[in-house]
C-alpha cells in the first residue's frame, strides 16, 4: 500500500523563489488574464430566444417598442379601411352570363356547365348569407350536386385551384387580389368587400 507524501518534508526541501521570480510570474499571469478578457469582449454571442410570455416571445437585443409601433400602425390602418365609405357594391354573380360584377368591373368567368369556377361563383355569390359564409370544400362539392367521396382525400384541390383562378381573374380586371380568402380547407368572401347589401 503506497504511503502518503510527507508535505512538511517537501516544503523544507523545495527551493525558495526569489522576489524577482515571483513578480515575473505574477506579471505573466496578469497578462494572460488581460488577453483572455480582451478576447471575451470581442466575442459576439448569438441572440437567445426565451419562452413565450403572455403571447409574446422575448429575444435579447430585439427592439420590442418598434414592433409595438408597427402593430399599432397596422391596426389603425385596418380600422380606417373598415370605416371608409365603400367605393363599390358587394360582388354580384350573373350565373346566366357567368359574369362576376365587382368594383365597377365585369369579370368573365366560364359558363361551361362543368366549370368549377362557374360552380364556385354560383354557390358563394348566391346571396348575402352565402357570401358571409365560410365554405368548406366538401360543402361546396355537395352544393354542386357531387359527393365528396368521388374526389377522395385530395378533393380540396377541386375547390382550391378554381378559387385562386377566380382571384387571378378579379385581380387582372380590378387590381384586387384577395376577393376570396382561400385555404386548403375553406373558401369565403373577404369581409372587407361586403360593404353594401348585395342581392338577397
Amino acid at each position: 500500500m503506497p504511503t502518503e507524501p510527507d508535505l512538511d518534508k517537501i516544503k523544507k526541501t523545495r527551493p525558495k523563489l526569489s522576489p524577482e521570480v515571483i513578480l515575473t510570474a505574477k506579471k505573466q499571469a496578469q497578462k494572460v488574464l488581460s488577453d483572455f478578457s480582451d478576447q471575451i469582449r470581442t466575442i459576439k454571442l448569438p441572440e437567445l430566444s426565451f419562452p413565450e410570455v403572455n403571447g409574446e416571445v422575448f429575444v435579447v437585443g430585439h427592439d420590442y417598442n418598434k414592433d409595438r409601433e408597427e402593430a399599432e400602425i397596422r391596426r389603425l390602418m385596418l380600422e380606417q379601411l373598415k370605416s371608409q365609405k365603400p367605393e363599390f357594391d358587394s360582388p354580384d354573380f350573373d350565373a346566366g352570363r357567368s359574369i362576376l360584377k365587382f368594383a365597377g368591373k365585369e369579370v368573365v368567368i366560364d359558363k361551361a356547365k362543368a366549370n368549377r369556377q362557374h360552380l364556385l361563383c354560383k354557390s358563394i355569390f348566391k346571396n348575402m348569407a352565402s357570401m358571409r359564409k365560410v365554405w368548406s370544400w366538401d360543402e361546396l362539392v355537395e352544393d354542386w350536386g357531387d359527393s365528396k367521396k368521388i374526389y377522395g382525400k385530395n378533393g380540396w384541390r377541386k375547390v382550391y385551384g378554381p378559387a385562386n383562378e377566380i382571384n387571378d381573374k378579379v385581380a387582372i380586371e380590378t387590381g384586387i387580389k384577395d376577393l376570396l380568402e382561400v385555404t386548403t380547407k375553406t373558401v369565403c368572401v373577404n369581409l372587407l368587400y361586403l360593404r353594401k347589401p348585395a342581392k338577397s
